[in-house]
């Protein structure tokens, strides 16, 4: 198996690593004016909020999804893999999970919560085996034949990514007897590391994130 692979354009699997730092704000405020009190007249101060850092991820998600939906419809699956406090492989190649209301759907279930997944105390990042699994799991296409190069990209996102990625884990061969063997793949980790007094480098890392998936469909 390549572990980079400069034309893979058929399945992309995301691997969403819910560590608490992406609950951090980032980017420009927002700025509303508070309604004045009725009993006094009182103009009170306006109030500013951030979207944390969870919302862009969101955001680059979804964007992508949607280019890879009208430039293929459903020729270049997506499946998404988040991990907090538990795993959970959310889509695979199923047709009715090719949608842009489906991936939509999914971000509807995984709001911003409270559960999230410190790796500080982690020796590996968790998710990676699920991702290779679902490379692994062939899709409609494959499985009548159609297709015969088995080749996707894994795009991880989270925070206090570095050190925890061993690729022994991902270059394991299928353990079940109806998937396939990967022939190549491409692996791109956006570790986003934000800082209390950094929100301007925590964003301009987003938009790198966002650029590259522009680009990414674009090969």
């Amino acid at each position: 198996m390549n572990d980079v692979a400069p034309y893979v354009d058929s399945k992309t699997v995301f691997l969403l690593v819910r560590t608490p730092r992406l609950t951090k704000p980032a980017g420009t405020p927002f700025t509303f004016d508070h309604p004045i009190k009725s009993n006094s007249g009182t103009k009170r101060d306006p109030v500013s909020v951030q979207k944390p850092l969870w919302s862009f991820v969101v955001e680059g998600v979804l964007e992508y999804a949607r280019l890879v939906f009208d430039l293929f419809s459903a020729s270049k699956p997506i499946s998404i893999v988040t991990v907090d406090s538990e795993e959970k492989i959310n889509s695979v190649w199923y047709e009715e999970d090719q949608s842009l209301e489906a991936v939509w759907k999914i971000f509807s279930n995984e709001g911003l919560s409270n559960a999230s997944l410190g790796v500080d105390s982690l020796d590996t990042l968790p998710g990676l085996h699920s991702c290779k699994s679902v490379l692994q799991l062939p899709t409609p296409a494959q499985s009548a034949g159609g297709v015969k190069v088995n080749a996707g990209r894994v795009i991880v996102i989270g925070t206090d990514l570095k050190y925890r990625i061993h690729f022994e884990k991902i270059r394991e061969p299928p353990q079940e007897s109806e998937y396939l063997p990967i022939n190549a793949s491409e692996w791109i980790f956006v570790d986003v590391c934000p800082d209390p007094d950094a929100s301007a480098r925590e964003l301009k890392a987003v938009k790198v994130l966002l650029s590259t998936i522009k680009l990414l469909d674009l090969q």
